[in-house]
């Protein structure tokens, strides 16, 4: 039998994500709701195909947002508020650069840490397996290392994730960057467009 001599933090499993199965159900016939399944049907598909426009003009008009959101910044140094663009009819939408940022790959994090890794933040989350700890609750609340427990309870008691991200704040330090547009595309930060009237 191992016995655990080092913290018990550092022997945490990793969380695997279950598969999920697909099922077959059954049909039951409506008459009395006439087309109405036709219908909705009908209207799901045509809210799905103006989403999907509204998804292409959305990623045209936020490119271009980024685009003068850092000619902006390089040229002065410091982070440009939002931003109005108009198109040629004069219609107008707001371009809102947030200090929020989309979650950052294992990858992407190894690469922005040996460029610029004070961009970063890095939490260790620990959290328990719900099945073991309450097969020996009363032994945990004793103590974990000198508690009655068999080492392999032990060894996956505890769960530990690592949860990468973008530093709050990282957005106005840009400014400091030789290639704005490299670094704003690095840590993407959250872009909004807000139509105004």
């Amino acid at each position: 039998m191992n016995t655990i001599t080092s913290n018990i933090f550092a022997t945490a499993k990793k969380v695997e994500k279950p598969s999920v199965k697909s099922k077959t159900h059954k049909t039951i016939i409506a008459t009395h709701l006439e087309n109405k399944v036709q219908r909705f049907n009908q209207l799901k598909q045509d809210i799905d195909n103006l989403e999907a426009e509204k998804k292409m003009l959305e990623g045209e008009l936020k490119s271009f947002g980024r685009e003068q959101f850092c000619l902006m910044f390089q040229a002065t140094k410091l982070r440009p508020e939002s931003f109005i663009i108009q198109d040629n009819i004069g219609a107008n939408v707001m371009f809102l650069a947030t200090d929020k940022y989309t979650i950052v790959t294992t990858e992407k994090a190894e690469f922005i840490e040996s460029i610029t890794p004070e961009l970063l933040n890095k939490t260790k989350i620990f959290s328990f397996d719900e099945e073991i700890l309450q097969r020996n609750l009363e032994a945990i609340s004793n103590a974990i290392l000198g508690a009655d427990m068999i080492d392999e309870d032990k060894n996956n008691l505890i769960i530990a994730t690592e949860k990468i991200e973008i530093k709050k704040g990282a957005i106005d330090t840009l400014g400091q960057y030789k290639e704005v547009a490299n670094v704003f595309e690095l840590v993407n930060p959250i872009c909004m467009l807000k139509p105004q009237k």
